[in-house]
């Protein structure tokens, strides 16, 4: 894997062409923006592509319904006895 800067891609986009798997950083901040992945090794990964969009969507439901769990609880359910 190669790791590229974004000014390095500005000035010549084609390096991601010619790669197959690119890192894109920002070398000012120190960080990871992204992976670039070619065409040519999508159906090698797709699997496990889909496995972590899988997983992220699951974590994100938890999110929503641990929130919703505590909106119920704090608001209260009128059960009807009085």
């Amino acid at each position: 894997m190669t790791e590229c800067g974004v000014t390095a891609l500005q000035a010549k986009p084609s390096l991601l062409s010619q790669e197959g798997i690119v890192r894109i950083v920002n070398k000012r901040s120190h960080r990871t923006l992204g992976y670039y992945i070619s065409a040519r090794y999508e159906d090698k990964i797709a699997e496990t592509l889909e496995q972590i969009e899988r997983e992220e969507k699951l974590e994100k439901l938890r999110q929503i319904r641990a929130l919703n769990e505590t909106e119920w609880s704090e608001a209260g359910v009128e059960d009807g006895i009085e």
